[in-house]
């Protein structure tokens, strides 16, 4: 849990992982996020003065299927 309220809600999307990674930035250190859907998307959204901004969407898949799994590496 980032907070005991949710941080990123969307009505049109169905979230399926979640993985978070915590980086250094120019102007201080942020949690990311790499968010999975139900229908093969992979979002990536960053909390920004307190405000998620979604930043990248991927579709990862060619037909539409869940994100069953998600595996970081943070060397790449």
């Amino acid at each position: 849990p980032v907070k005991s309220q949710p941080v990123l809600f969307t009505h049109s999307v169905h979230y399926t992982q979640i993985a978070v990674h915590h980086v250094k930035g120019l102007h201080g250190a942020y949690d990311v996020m790499f968010i999975g859907t139900d229908d093969g998307r992979l979002q990536k959204a960053v909390n920004v003065a307190g405000i998620m901004h979604i930043i990248e969407e991927i579709q990862l898949f060619p037909e539409k299927q869940p994100v069953q799994n998600m595996e970081l590496d943070s060397t790449k």
